[in-house]
């Protein structure tokens, strides 16, 4: 792309390029000697560089650069599937203090139904106050033979309550299962802790511009460095791997390599802060003001942007349609759950009422009356002793 600009500044200014191809971008090494592009500035035998190289201080003390016109970012790219619901979900509409708030709720409700019967027994008051509140909390309405104001007063209270409570609980069950499954690894700290880490084999991938969390975790694991196929293979085949490198780099690889389904799952975040890159020149040279001055007009005539979008590839985009969700039977299978479990407790119960039914009325005695409703069937068993009668 910089040999593009060049060739763009070679238009404007009417001159000609001489390349001249070093071995690497330019390191100073341990006696103060530099290699590569900028040994070649200092022994002048170039008047500038057309490779952009990171701006430090080393450098910055051995030759001076253009105008900063681009970034390099690293990345660390990882496969993270969207995970289908559990059993937890059904307790993540609330939180722990709202669930501890409706049990108390209940508890109280069931203490005042129970103590206002002085009638029956403790058992008999708590039993009867525990089916009426934690039937009229699961929005089952009140029954036809409750006594006492207070009773329906209370129950009133509780539908009404508990009738926003489970509106708000199912809207967001719903909610959870037809929206995507938020990311659990959202940061650099999250990446160390819960994946393994390869470095890609890029000459100018260096620790000094990585998250010090992610060299200290490259440290202790002796991570060999992958060259970039075999790197994008193992993040693809290794759910639990992730791959350092540019963001240039890594996205065109992931562009060519990934699947659509890979690139809906994939994930980047930046491994590290941004680098700052411009062309080097040679210290206080005559051509510095003309090159950042052509590099200007590139910038305002749009050229710059037009190259970077032919020459580097963008994030990789999934092509699923994200304007309609289209719901499974695995992204319900919650809420299929719960219906299948109200299904089955539902038959439960009315089996066990007709066979009380019919052991009421087997136990009845002769002089016993029998109500019946319209289709003739007993509803109750009217026993001749006192006893409180439930219905």
């Amino acid at each position: 792309m910089y040999y593009a600009f060049f060739i763009y500044l070679s238009n404007i200014f009417n001159f000609t390029l001489d390349v001249l191809v070093s071995e690497t971008y330019g390191y100073r090494s341990d006696n103060g000697t530099f290699n590569g592009e900028i040994r070649d500035l200092i022994l002048t035998r170039a008047d500038f560089g057309m490779s952009a190289i990171g701006i430090t201080n080393e450098r910055l003390n051995a030759v001076d650069f253009t105008a900063n016109i681009d970034d390099v970012y690293f990345l660390v790219i990882f496969i993270e599937e969207k995970a289908f619901g559990g059993y937890k979900a059904l307790i993540q509409p609330f939180s722990s203090n709202v669930w501890i708030g409706l049990f108390i709720i209940t508890v109280i409700s069931i203490l005042v139904s129970s103590v206002l019967q002085p009638s029956i027994s403790v058992l008999s008051a708590l039993a009867d106050g525990s089916m009426l509140i934690v039937s009229v909390m699961c929005s089952q309405g009140l029954s036809k033979g409750s006594s006492g104001s207070y009773k329906k007063i209370l129950s009133i209270v509780l539908l009404l309550f508990s009738m926003i409570v489970t509106i708000f609980y199912h809207t967001s069950i719903m909610n959870g299962l037809l929206s995507p499954t938020p990311n659990l690894i959202k940061t650099v700290e999250d990446v160390v802790a819960k994946k393994k880490i390869g470095v890609a084999n890029i000459s100018y991938l260096t620790t000094l511009f990585l998250h010090p969390l992610v060299v200290q975790k490259l440290n202790e694991a002796h991570e060999k460095r992958y060259e970039i196929p075999i790197g994008i293979k193992k993040v693809q085949q290794d759910k639990m791997f992730s791959l350092i490198g540019d963001e240039k780099t890594l996205r065109e690889a992931v562009e060519r390599s990934f699947t659509d389904a890979e690139k809906c799952n994939g994930r980047e975040i930046r491994a590290g802060s941004k680098i700052q890159i411009a062309t080097p020149i040679k210290k206080y040279s005559h051509y510095k003001e003309m090159i950042i001055f052509g590099q200007v007009i590139l910038m305002e005539r749009g050229i710059v942007h037009r190259e970077k979008k032919h020459w580097y590839t963008d994030a990789p985009k999934c092509l699923v349609d994200t304007s309609f969700i289209p719901v499974s039977i695995e992204s319900t299978f919650i809420g299929l759950g719960i219906f299948l479990i109200g299904i089955l407790s539902s038959i439960i119960i009315f089996i066990e009422e007709i066979i009380i039914k019919k052991e009421c009325i087997k136990n009845a005695k002769p002089k016993s009356k029998v109500k019946k409703d319209k289709f003739n069937l007993p509803l109750n068993c009217e026993h001749t002793s006192s006893q409180h009668q439930n219905v």
